[in-house]
């Protein structure tokens, strides 16, 4: 099967909506799912969750029921808080397994994602939780119309998978922009956790688990499920650049983020142009420094076996504003195409593998980087909400692994230095510390400025212009109207009213 090129897809559009009320996804029919749950009279926290089940529909490789998450939610009312989500090692998980290789079933932690939805509904929700997942139902059950994004991933997906990996479920030898999509047995399951959703740890279903599991070696039980629990936290908040940052709190690594702020503002990164050599060095320098005394790569996985490990951290991030001022951030995870590749064949439900990607056993990093059996996911997934006051200015989040960070850490810079609009800050050029502790750059960076990288001494490399590899970023500002932006770097849309 030949290869396809992972850094070649070629960017869409931005999408920019301007409104009381909104949604943006990195798909348009999850999107117009929020928007349509907005308008039936749910608020922003409904949309979230629609928008969130419709999406393991409408891009089933990047998130999923048996996946993760986690979202920050602002209610005028009660202020910011952290819904995490993110999983727990397996209490019965093996170092000595995973050490030897063992890469698949192991990498499997507690799913959350379907706990974390309900979570949000109950505490936030004004619609039935049963109608948030409408749409996803639908769309499963009649199919969907692939979208250029969509027929990427699918491809790319099978290309690089592994044998385990049962593509049968979607058993189209490659994928092309037209072709219909039929999720049936994801359907079933969706019905059934959408009038239930304890029986995802009771029942057929939750046999069904626990089967696929003890076939295939794994880790998780039922009881891991069931022991795990949805943790409601407290950002962290830092004053940065005149404005109040809020990020979510460890196990996240968002602290980064404000710890590489604050910084850059002592360096005076203000006296630096945009994106010049100077301005890439003097941020680069400090997120080397932030990442190695964080142990930010202690759990890399861009040091384990696989060739593709690089390009297996996908994710989606999702925003949504009602007319009332409410508004949320999510990002949600299988933790790869298709997570480890064990699926629950009976219900199209693949396993997440977020373990192939944070854990450390071997105990060269930080300790909270060490995969210990009951504990919390470490995991570079964060989110980013800017106050200027009290009043919420700034919502944001993206996909992409390694990336994270350093992404939202350049918008942030981008809104707050640069004076950058939303749009703007979201479609600049991005570039970040990569696996060689070296630098990579979107295209659209200057000659002179990769010749000037080079005389000092990096060993640039260069993505296309708009490359997803630097994720796709979903944000909001908010004014008079509020402003909802989709990045165009995985074809993510818009909408608003």
């Amino acid at each position: 099967m030949s290869e396809i090129d992972p850094l070649s897809m070629a960017a869409g559009s931005q999408s920019v909506a301007e409104g009381s009320a909104g949604v943006a996804s990195a798909h348009p029919l999850a999107t117009q799912a929020g928007i349509e749950c907005l308008q039936a009279g749910g608020n922003a926290f409904d949309a979230l969750v629609a928008t969130a089940i419709t999406l393991v529909v409408v891009e089933p490789m990047m998130s999923g029921i048996l996946g993760v998450g986690l979202a920050m939610l602002y209610s005028r009312k009660e202020g910011c808080r952290v819904c995490n989500f993110s999983g727990r090692v397996p209490e019965s998980f093996s170092t000595q397994e995973w050490d030897q290789g063992k890469l698949d079933a192991l990498s499997v932690v507690a799913p959350q994602a379907l706990p974390g939805w309900l979570a949000i509904h109950d505490e936030y929700g004004a619609l039935p939780f049963e109608a948030l997942f409408g749409r996803a139902i639908e769309y499963a059950e009649q199919g969907i119309e692939l979208t250029e994004a969509n027929c990427y991933f699918l491809n790319f997906a099978k290309s690089i998978a592994p044998q385990n990996m049962q593509f049968d479920y979607y058993n189209a030898q490659s994928y092309e922009m037209g072709d219909r999509l039929k999720q049936a047995k994801t359907a079933k399951a969706l019905r059934t956790l959408a009038k239930d959703p304890q029986a995802i740890t009771q029942g057929k279903i939750a046999d069904a688990i626990q089967k696929t599991v003890t076939n295939h070696h794994g880790a998780l039980m039922l009881t891991d499920i069931k022991s795990d629990s949805v943790s409601w936290q407290s950002p962290l908040v830092e004053e940065v650049f005149g404005r109040r940052v809020a990020v979510p709190p460890p196990n996240s690594d968002a602290f980064i983020i404000l710890q590489a702020a604050q910084l850059l503002e002592k360096a005076s990164i203000h006296t630096r142009q945009h994106n010049s050599a100077e301005y890439v060095d003097l941020v680069v320098g400090v997120l080397k420094r932030v990442l190695k005394e964080s142990h930010g790569w202690g759990g890399d996985p861009l040091k384990t076996k696989s060739t593709f490990s690089f390009l297996k951290q996908h994710t989606t991030t999702l925003v949504a504003q009602d007319e009332q001022g409410n508004s949320a951030v999510m990002t949600q995870t299988l933790g790869g195409l298709f997570g480890s590749g064990i699926w629950v064949e009976e219900y199209g439900l693949p396993f997440n593998g977020v373990g192939s990607y944070f854990f450390d056993t071997k105990k060269k990093g930080a300790a909270s980087r060490q995969a210990t059996p009951g504990a919390q996911v470490p995991w570079s997934v964060s989110l980013v909400q800017i106050f200027d006051g009290d009043r919420l200015e700034y919502a944001f989040g993206t996909p992409g692994g390694l990336t994270i960070q350093q992404t939202e850490l350049q918008v942030l810079l981008n809104l707050l230095v640069f004076k950058m609009s939303l749009a703007d800050a979201i479609d600049a050029p991005r570039f970040f510390v990569d696996e060689r502790e070296d630098i990579t750059l979107e295209g659209r960076f200057t000659a002179d400025v990769i010749a000037n990288l080079s005389d000092k001494g990096y060993q640039p490399k260069c993505l296309g212009d708009y490359s997803w590899m630097l994720g796709c970023m979903q944000g909001l500002a908010c004014d008079e109207t509020t402003t909802f932006v989709g990045d165009a770097r995985r074809h993510a849309v818009a909408m608003a009213y």
